[in-house]
Parts: structure tokens; C-alpha cells; sequence
């Protein structure tokens, strides 16, 4: 070779330029100088059209903070902006616990704001549980899983494995990137144990749609009865259980015996469970007492009120404990429609939450929007019963609604009283009382009821006695609802004549169809 120091002095200055690979094409149609990352890295840039050479570099990660490096320094974590940026090519380095570290260039113009999201890639390893039962699930972390190998991130985690008949057991793991983390999955027989035996419902109506539910819990396979007894500890039925396969049970009776529907009265629910296992011969045993109630019966949700009711009477019979129900429904009345949605909602036995939300289409076609709601607080269950509701409704105003009824067998006579403090508008500032006093009338069948009723109500009480109108308000008709056999559908249907408090009157009727659950 003619100059062996010139060839030196290249092949020194090829060797220390940086190995990087060739830009790669950004979605603006910028280059990045190195994209060689393990996760996905999304770019997006934007030039300030008024010539500003300042340049910006936003930062943000799948995973919140995330640490940032610019040139191994530093910078805080995900999400951050960089403002004033110097203009060039820079290093950015992410790093995060359990995540693949990320390490790239970027090359930054003058005026450009670059934004930069990087998902990152967790580092996993395999748990792989071993000699559990067959029937075993697995808790990592409080997630379930089905298989003995589960996929997880590096670290410490907890591993609880649980299997119907065993005991439970927990183990602290640490699982390392890209192995197997062995776990041994042997669990110990557990002893035959029952818990947590109750009724569902407190008070129950055969004549109801659905069922009276028992629940209970036992910790290992067996079998047994379930025997229901009355006040005097007489046998109404028992009912055989199926073998135990899983830890929570639940066994369901209908209120029938041999001769109908089971009367009214205090009842106990006695189980009887014994281990499937023939070294543990115990058996357990608990009760739980529940009313057979006919008086539960399931009430109309009124058009106006979003409460129950028979028509306009407010109705001291709330929805068996635990249930609800929603209905939607169309009132035509004085060249008016009300569309609108009721619901409601029964907690324990002698609480309610209802409401109703209308749209008032008018012949004008203008349309409006209404809504009320309610809390209703049964008092005195049984043939005499009392209740009291306390309500809002837009167009009307706060109320107070005290109901009594008189249940003789399937016949109910309401008497309810309704206080109102408001305005046309539902405005409390300004407004004025009203009262009224409604008596109902209404047959209960097994799945279907029927009513009529009749209601008045004064104008504002803001006067002198003598020029108080009694008859300002007035309302009368027939109800009728129904639940479709073997189904939770409810139709219903009315029809009355009204006359409101603003002068307003006609012949109204109302269809509507809903759900119970």
C-alpha cells in the first residue's frame, strides 16, 4: 500500500461515527434518527406557521410515571413537557419497574413541538402451579384464574389456590423475566363446615311472581334437607338437596303446600347438611325465620307521581322486600302526551325509592320535561297497614303523603292524604299549600289487580277560608294491571276523568309495560 497512514486515519474516523440505524420516517413526514425500541413508540409534529423558533418535546407513557432521561440526565417523569428545547438531536431514555427500559434518538427543527407515546412492555414470567386438586382455581393478586399457569409481571406477587373441599392457602412468590416460577398447589382437606345460612326475604307472597330463596355456604361436599316449619313447629314441607359441588348454595321454595298457597304467619326455614365424606358422620344444622305475607302485592307506578298508587291515591303497599321494577308508559289527557319512565327500587322491607321522569309533548308539538321522586316509609305491614311518602315533583313542588289501607282478604280500601308546597313550576320560593284527600278501591288477584278511585284537592290555602276552592282539583277512574304468567312483564292500563288545579279538564287515559326483578 502506497500510504498506509492515510488508510489508518479513515478507518479510525469510520469507527467512531455512531452505529444508528438509517432515520425512519415519522407520520409528519419528519425522520427519526432511531426507533430500535421494544415497545411501540407513536410520534406526532407540528411547526408554528407564525416563523417561531422555539421548539417543544412533550414525553408521555402508557404507564403514569414513568422515568425520563434526556442525554442520561434526569428530567422527571411521565407526562411532561419540555418548553424552550434546544433544537438538535437528542437521547431519550424511559425506565419504569416492571417494564422493558426504552432507548432512543430523536432529532428536534426549530419551531417544532414533537410529541412523543411510548406503550411500554411489562417484563413477565410464568407461574406454574403444581399438585393442586382438580377442581383448584388461583388468586394472583386477587384475580381468578382457572389454569395452573399463569402469565405474570416480574416481582413479588400473591398466590392464593382454593379448591371446594380443601383449605385454602396463600403463598408470597417472586416471579422472575422470561421463567417459571414453580408453586406447590398441595392443599389439605378441609372439615365439613356450615355458614351463613339466612332467607333472602324477610316477608314473602306466594301469590307473587317468583320464589322465597335460602342461601347458605359450606366448605366441603355433602347433602341434606331443607325443612320449613310453621309458628306452632308443624312440617309444611321439606325439600332434598342436591349433592354440594361448589362453596355457595341456593335453595328455593315456592310458599305451596299440599293444599295451596301457605297462609299468613311466622315461619322457620330449618337446614339440615351432613359431609359427603363417611369419617365425618356429624351433621350441621341452622334456621332462619321469614312472614308469609299476602298482603305484598306489587303496586302501579302513577303517571304523574313515580310512586305507588292506584291511579291518583297513594298506595301504602310498597314492592316486596329486595325488588324492583320499572315501567314505561303514554298518558294522553286535554290534547296533552306525557311520555314517560318510572322505577323503583324496595330495600329491606318497609323502604322504597321511586321517580319518574315524563316528556310533555303539547298540540303545539313543543315538548317539556318532567320529573319527580319519592321515598316511601311502610309503617305497619299486615291487613292494616300504614305508610308515609315524602316526595318532589317539578311541576308541583315538595309533598307529604301519609296512606292507610285496610286489606280484607283480596280487596284493599285505601284512604290517603297529600299535602303539596310549591308551585306549577315545582319553585319553593313563593309557593303555596294545596291539600287533598283521595279513597281507593282495588281487587288483588294472583297476578293481576284492578281499581277504581276517587281524589279532590283545593286551591291555595293562601286565603281566606271562605274563598278557598275545595273542588279545585278532582280525579276518578279504573285501573287495571297484570303480570304475565311465567314472565316479569306488567301491563297496565287506565282510565279517568281529571280535573287539575289549574283549570284544566278532560277525559285522560294511560297504557304503559315494564319489568319486575
Amino acid at each position: 500500500m502506497k500510504h498506509p497512514g492515510l488508510f489508518c486515519i479513515l478507518a479510525l474516523a469510520l469507527a467512531a461515527l455512531p452505529l444508528e440505524p438509517v432515520p425512519a420516517e415519522d407520520q409528519d413526514g419528519g425522520s427519526e434518527i432511531s426507533q430500535s425500541t421494544t415497545g411501540t413508540l407513536r410520534t406526532q409534529s407540528r411547526f408554528a406557521r407564525d416563523g417561531n423558533t422555539t421548539s417543544t418535546l412533550i414525553v408521555n407513557t402508557d404507564i403514569p410515571k414513568t422515568d425520563i432521561y434526556l442525554n442520561g440526565v434526569y428530567e422527571g417523569q411521565t407526562p411532561k413537557t419540555f418548553s424552550r428545547i434546544t433544537a438538535g438531536i437528542w437521547r431519550v431514555s424511559l425506565t419504569k419497574n416492571g417494564y422493558y427500559s426504552e432507548s432512543f434518538l430523536i432529532r428536534i427543527r426549530p419551531g417544532e413541538t414533537k410529541e412523543l407515546l411510548m406503550e411500554l412492555v411489562p417484563i413477565t414470567g410464568s407461574v406454574l402451579v403444581q399438585n393442586a386438586p382438580p377442581n383448584a382455581v388461583y388468586e394472583l393478586d386477587g384475580q381468578r384464574y382457572a389454569s395452573p399457569r399463569i402469565t405474570a409481571t416480574e416481582g413479588s406477587h400473591s398466590l392464593t389456590v382454593k379448591a371446594f373441599g380443601y383449605t385454602e392457602k396463600t403463598h408470597t412468590i417472586v416471579v422472575f423475566r422470561e421463567r417459571d416460577t414453580l408453586v406447590d398447589g398441595s392443599l389439605d382437606t378441609a372439615p365439613f363446615r356450615l355458614d351463613s345460612f339466612r332467607a333472602r326475604k324477610t316477608r314473602f307472597n306466594p301469590d307473587n311472581p317468583g320464589v322465597l330463596d335460602f342461601t347458605f355456604m359450606v366448605t366441603a361436599p355433602g347433602g341434606g334437607t331443607l325443612k320449613i316449619q310453621d309458628e306452632e313447629g308443624r312440617l309444611i314441607t321439606d325439600i332434598p338437596l342436591q349433592t354440594f359441588t361448589t362453596w355457595r348454595q341456593t335453595v328455593s321454595w315456592d310458599g305451596m303446600t299440599d293444599e295451596g298457597s301457605a297462609s299468613d304467619g311466622l315461619y322457620t326455614a330449618r337446614l339440615v347438611v351432613y359431609p359427603q365424606r363417611t369419617e365425618e358422620s356429624q351433621t350441621a344444622e341452622a334456621t332462619s325465620t321469614f312472614y308469609i305475607d299476602h298482603s305484598i302485592v306489587h303496586p302501579w307506578s302513577w303517571a304523574f307521581r313515580g310512586i305507588g298508587a292506584i291511579g291518583a291515591v297513594a298506595s301504602p303497599s310498597i314492592h316486596p322486600e329486595g325488588e324492583g321494577a320499572f315501567q314505561i308508559d303514554m298518558h294522553w289527557y286535554n290534547n296533552t302526551a306525557h311520555i314517560g319512565f318510572s322505577a323503583l327500587r324496595s330495600f329491606y322491607h318497609n323502604l322504597e325509592l321511586s321517580g319518574r321522569i315524563a316528556v310533555t309533548v303539547q298540540e303545539d308539538e313543543q315538548a317539556k320535561l318532567a320529573g319527580a321522586t319519592h321515598i316511601t316509609v311502610a309503617l305497619t305491614p299486615g291487613s292494616l297497614k300504614s305508610a308515609c311518602a315524602f316526595g318532589y315533583d317539578s311541576s308541583e313542588g315538595l309533598s307529604l303523603v301519609p296512606t292507610l289501607e285496610l286489606r280484607l282478604r283480596r280487596l284493599a280500601a285505601t284512604v290517603a292524604l297529600r299535602g303539596v308546597w310549591g308551585n306549577q313550576y315545582g319553585s319553593l320560593d313563593k309557593g303555596e299549600g294545596r291539600a287533598q284527600a283521595g279513597f281507593s278501591l282495588r281487587s288483588i288477584g294472583s297476578i293481576m289487580s284492578a281499581g277504581i278511585w276517587v281524589l279532590g284537592g283545593t286551591d291555595s290555602l293562601h286565603q281566606k277560608p271562605e274563598d278557598i276552592n275545595l273542588t279545585a282539583r278532582l280525579s276518578s277512574g279504573l285501573s287495571f294491571q297484570c303480570i304475565l304468567p311465567s314472565t316479569n312483564l306488567l301491563i297496565s292500563a287506565e282510565a279517568s276523568w281529571e280535573r287539575d288545579g289549574w283549570g284544566n279538564e278532560g277525559i285522560a287515559c294511560r297504557a304503559g309495560f315494564g319489568l319486575i326483578f
